[in-house]
């Protein structure tokens, strides 16, 4: 995992990830502050978000948020001390990376750098390692490709093409923006690598995407609305961890054969 990817990260997502116990008591009553103020916001640390999200049994959150938040800040703690120093947190992050959801139907940071810019991992831009960083805190809202706008371009041989563009007033290009400048000064692991120019250079950058080929799917929109309605059905948005991961056998209404005569 590029060095510059775990900075991004942990510039916008926890700060003091390298030095904490697990938990972030100061971040945790600013954010308690900031919510009794009206401006919610999360003050939860990057073992904590694993925690909820892969290692806390459902059982976990049928009791209140504050019961669930005690449990999952104990947690934390324990799986800080289970893999301690450095080492320990590098295994944390990159359990953290490789299951996050990053929107687009893609499950960790490689599987995302393919699906959006079809890249290896470590080829990708300091400015796509910041977008990455900044996805996951809401991977429906700051999905990249349903952010995105078609735009006509001339190729190189003259011929007019089409390509899928983010424009820079989207929400997640400004919070890309957000991250590459919190990275002036939050990057503990590629300190030096870049200047602050780069930083500005990559704040300018355009979002150009891969094509997006179709999937190998036997009647893709009707497929597509099912899995809309699921998500609505399963976490109450239409794209959903669930829906692949859930186990289910999904009986719909289409006849295929009588659809294709």
């Amino acid at each position: 995992i590029p060095p510059v990817l775990v900075d991004a990260t942990t510039a916008i997502e926890d700060k003091t990830f390298w030095e904490n116990s697990g938990f972030d008591p100061i971040a945790f009553a600013a954010a308690a502050v900031d919510t009794i103020q009206g401006n919610d916001r999360g003050g939860s640390t990057i073992t904590q978000q694993l925690v909820r999200s892969r290692l806390l049994p459902q059982s976990a959150f049928a009791d209140s948020v504050y019961e669930r938040k005690a449990r999952e800040i104990i947690q934390s703690i324990r799986l800080t001390e289970a893999y301690p120093g450095t080492a320990g947190k590098q295994a944390i992050m990159e359990s953290y990376l490789n299951n996050n959801y990053y929107g687009n139907r893609s499950y960790g940071v490689a599987a995302a750098a393919q699906s959006y810019w079809k890249k290896d991992l470590r080829d990708l831009t300091l400015a796509q390692y910041a977008l990455l960083a900044g996805i996951p805190k809401s991977p429906t809202a700051y999905d990249l490709v349903q952010n995105a706008i078609e735009e006509e371009y001339t190729d190189e041989n003259g011929k007019v093409q089409t390509r899928l563009v983010v424009p820079q007033t989207a929400q997640v290009v400004r919070r890309r923006n957000q991250i590459l400048e919190l990275m002036k000064t939050r990057s503990d692991l590629s300190d030096g690598t870049y200047t602050d120019a780069d930083f500005e250079a990559a704040k300018a950058e355009p979002v150009i995407l891969a094509d997006q080929t179709a999937d190998a799917w036997r009647a893709p929109h009707f497929v597509w609305q099912v899995r809309k309605e699921l998500g609505e059905l399963l976490c109450g948005e239409p794209q959903c961890e669930k829906i692949d991961t859930g186990g289910y056998k999904v009986i719909t209404s289409l006849d295929y054969k009588m659809q294709r005569i």
